[in-house]
């Protein structure tokens, strides 16, 4: 998905976008990549002066919208290459919090991020606020 910068919203330190009469929460990949490289876990999600897009004067956004069981999260981007469905042949283990392993996919090595450990470095709890609510019983 690709959004306008003025579309991003913020409650609390979170940033989020209206998507499909939901509200989406971001994630800035490389900012959580990095403090993941730096040893630092501090609060990953993007802030108005540090979305991904925004270093290349971007108007736009782009967002990878990652479906869980109930809900969605959005993976923000630099910028999405291409989307392509390979068998993957070569691959190589990685020592990076935040990537599965690097593979050869079309010829070029690639990190292939484990999406649900990036959501845990963010917030934990997002994981388990996008799960329905139990209505609770009365006696």
């Amino acid at each position: 998905e690709e959004f306008p910068r003025s579309a991003l919203e913020s409650t609390g330190s979170e940033r989020v976008v209206q998507y499909r009469d939901e509200i989406l929460p971001l994630i800035d990949v490389a900012q959580v990549l990095r403090q993941s490289d730096s040893s630092s876990t501090a609060d990953a999600h993007a802030r108005p002066e540090k979305i991904a897009s925004e270093s290349s004067g971007a108007d736009a956004v782009q967002v990878v919208v990652h479906a869980l069981p109930h809900g969605h999260v959005g993976l923000m981007v630099g910028r999405i290459v291409d989307i392509v469905d390979e068998t993957i042949v070569t691959r190589a283990r990685s020592r990076r919090a935040g990537i599965l392993y690097s593979a050869v996919i079309q010829g070029q090595v690639t990190e292939l991020i484990d999406i649900e450990a990036v959501i845990r470095m963010v917030n934990p709890e997002l994981l388990e606020q996008l799960r329905p609510v139990k209505p609770s019983r009365s006696a």
